[in-house]
């Protein structure tokens, strides 16, 4: 990573690119930004960038940028993940996300969802990342289908309605 404010093409598995991008970030002094440009559960496009120091890390990338590209690469889902320096591990534990992680969060799920793209972010730190923020977009899981469906079926027999709460367990 050489923090050139740029896009690298990818061809990265969704499932384990969150562990791929907490080791890219794993011992970084500063704080860092990766975002990942995601299409048939595969991360094909991820742009990076430096923070100034390690309390901050604007994102470079302006967010009408950010929606042309998820729209140009047909993206599904855009995934933000940032680190957060950890002066001393033993006994600090950075992974919580601060106020400011969340409201861009919600900025950027502002823009990108009325255009159909999901967007979930992470926080990282020393090699490990959690998931904080998670924004379908609308047409991605039509919950209006889902409930007409379940209504539908809702109170005619007992044994629906068990395979209804077997279904949502399993």
């Amino acid at each position: 990573m050489r923090g050139a404010l740029q896009f690298y093409p990818f061809s990265y598995p969704l499932h384990a690119f969150p562990s791929l991008a907490a080791a890219l970030l794993k011992y970084k002094k500063h704080e860092w930004v990766l975002v990942a440009f995601e299409k048939d559960k595969q991360v094909g496009l991820v742009w990076e960038n430096k923070g100034p120091d390690n309390t901050q890390v604007p994102l470079y990338l302006p967010s009408d940028q950010v929606q042309m590209t998820a729209r140009r690469e047909a993206s599904t889902s855009v995934l933000v993940f940032h680190n957060h320096p950890n002066p001393d591990p033993y006994h600090f534990d950075a992974l919580r996300p601060s106020d400011q992680d969340h409201k861009s969060a919600t900025q950027m799920a502002s823009f990108l969802n009325p255009c159909g793209v999901n967007v979930l972010e992470f926080v990282c730190e020393r090699g490990r990342f959690i998931e904080y923020f998670r924004s379908p977009a609308d047409g991605f899981l039509p919950l209006s289908g889902f409930a007409l469906a379940v209504s539908h079926v809702n109170g005619r027999r007992k044994l629906t309605n068990l395979r209804l709460h077997v279904e949502r367990i399993f």
